[in-house]
């Protein structure tokens, strides 16, 4: 029964303060664990809408040069993809 008990709750034998001190690592460590959820969290939607970003921005880029051709400078490709963004 004694050994249930040890393993359960290992502190057991160790004094109050000791175990005060060792449920406000516990504590830290849960409120860690939480803040690194939330972290990943926004990481995982800042990813999804930076490839929603990414899609938009190529497919634009192929539908300008598909329809203007190739050939031309560069500030008529820049002005017809900045036009082109803003219609989406």
């Amino acid at each position: 029964m004694l050994a249930s008990i040890t393993t359960t709750w290992p502190f057991l034998h160790c004094s109050a303060e000791h175990r005060l001190q060792a449920l406000r690592l516990t504590d830290v460590a849960r409120e860690e664990l939480t803040t690194t959820r939330k972290a990943a969290a926004i990481q995982y939607q800042f990813q999804e809408c930076s490839k929603e970003l990414s899609e938009t921005v190529i497919g634009c880029a192929i539908e300008v040069h598909r329809t203007l051709g190739a050939g031309l400078l560069e500030n008529t490709y820049e002005k017809c993809l900045a036009y082109e963004l803003s219609m989406k």
